[in-house]
């Protein structure tokens, strides 16, 4: 999977740029946070225009050796937003950066810092400076990620090349074509056509063969249940024979002679078997329906639909860390700094990269949020007490910067939404068995305001 230089940036220090530069700049975290999301992809663009072609990967290489950008500034953001020598270096240095980029396109610049002035709310000179900051950001990410890989001219310019979905997706309006990129959205569109027509032919031709398989099945199933029967393991054995028979029979058929004749013998006799079984199906029929009104009631039972305030509609099930949080937020006697543990937002194995299947239960907490815009929440996360006690507290500071990002891209002002890691310091369970370790494994949400 092609990595997202920009969710790098982010995970890195977005949230410590975002805080101390806004401070620095005399701006809000919120409208810094929305300049940032423009300003990252900016630069992007201008990267990947810039190694576009193996020359042009190769004057990048040949920039982050001479200039010495290789991530090291990420380690150590602290004191660069004091307005002191090592913000005028930090500034100096995006300088630098963005001249190698956009070369004397001052009209490009001043283009993008006038979209992205427009867009966050903030002065332009803020946004010129947030710029600035941002450019040894990303080439900080970029050239730690070329030299962690050893990675050459062509190397470089494959992966700058795979950032075009990404850049796409987190580019605001207007900006592809203020960077010249406006093709991209084009190249993109047109292999996405592609893929959907190879998809519906593919649907297609599965919704043919799922329709005969279908139809035969509910005539099968219809002649049983017309003549009735119970017996659900003696109809297994004869179905299983009469599916193996009639493949055997399908697939020998152009063999022809006594082959052929023996084994329409066998279908013969199967069919004689099938007719024998359809009168046992009657009542197995009526018990699978019995069952499965059965099922679709436990399933009704076990799921809550919760209305909020303003008439956002979520559903979640009942006793859930959305339900509970729901509920509690409704009601007037919340308990101060309550706690709820999420119980399906969960990471990659020994990463902060939320899987696919947290991103529905983070939307209904950032629908919550939105219908209770008093509250704000703390994000903690936790670890068990295996490994290194300081690794476990930095990866657990950053799951919890990661759920914090994730409801800020859904809408949750960061200014809402306070991030820390636990490490191993406060265990809910006991970590002397794999279930307590488990349960210590967790990202905790502490409601500090209502």
């Amino acid at each position: 999977m092609a990595i997202n230089l920009l969710e790098m940036v982010k995970d890195a220090v977005g949230d410590q740029l975002v805080n101390q530069a806004s401070g620095f700049l005399g701006e809000s975290s919120e409208n810094t946070s929305s300049a940032l999301g423009a300003l990252l992809p900016s630069v992007l663009g201008g990267l990947m225009k810039k190694g576009s072609d193996q020359s042009g990967a190769q004057s990048v290489l040949d920039f982050l050796k001479n200039s010495d950008v290789d991530g090291g500034l990420l380690d150590n953001l602290g004191g660069l937003f004091n307005g002191g020598e090592r913000t005028n270096g930090l500034l100096n240095a995006g300088s630098g950066i963005l001249d190698f980029l956009f070369g004397n396109n001052s009209s490009m610049l001043g283009s993008i810092l006038d979209l992205v002035t427009k867009k966050s709310g903030m002065k332009r000179s803020s946004t010129n400076s947030l710029l600035k900051m941002a450019a040894p950001m990303l080439m900080g990410v970029v050239g730690r990620y070329v030299k962690n890989k050893a990675l050459d001219a062509v190397g470089l310019k494959n992966m700058l090349g795979n950032q075009k979905e990404h850049l796409v997706k987190a580019a605001p309006p207007g900006l592809l074509d203020n960077l010249g990129l406006g093709n991209l959205m084009g190249s993109l569109t047109g292999a996405g056509a592609k893929v959907v027509d190879t998809g519906k032919a593919a649907v297609g031709t599965a919704t043919a063969g799922a329709t005969r398989v279908a139809t035969a099945g509910a005539d099968t199933v219809k002649a049983g249940a017309a003549a009735g029967g119970n017996m659900l393991s003696k109809i297994i054995p004869v179905a299983i024979l009469a599916l193996a028979a009639l493949a055997l029979w399908w697939f020998m058929k152009g063999c022809g002679g006594e082959v052929g004749d023996t084994v329409g013998g066998m279908v013969d006799k199967t069919e004689e078997m099938a007719n024998k079984a359809a009168d046992k199906v009657g009542d197995v029929a009526t018990d699978v329906k019995d069952a499965a009104g059965n099922a679709v009631d436990a399933v009704k039972e076990g799921f809550a639909s919760i209305s909020l305030p303003g008439g956002a509609e979520i559903s979640a099930t009942a006793g859930s860390f959305t339900d509970r949080m729901a509920k509690s937020l409704s009601g007037s006697g919340g308990i101060a700094n309550e706690r709820f543990t999420f119980d399906n937002v969960n990471f990659a194995t020994g990463s902060a990269n939320l899987t696919e299947e947290s991103m529905a239960q983070l939307e209904n907490l950032s629908k919550i949020m939105a219908a209770y815009p008093k509250t704000n929440i703390r994000v903690e996360g936790h670890t068990d007490n295996t490994g290194n006690a300081e690794s476990n507290k930095t990866l657990s500071n950053q799951r919890a910067l990661a759920v914090k990002h994730a409801l800020s891209q859904m809408g949750v002002s960061n200014d809402r939404v306070d991030a820390v890691g636990m490490g191993q310091d406060s265990p809910a369970a006991s970590n002397d068995t794999e279930e307590g370790r488990l349960a210590n494994r967790r990202v905790d949400v502490v409601v500090t305001a209502r």
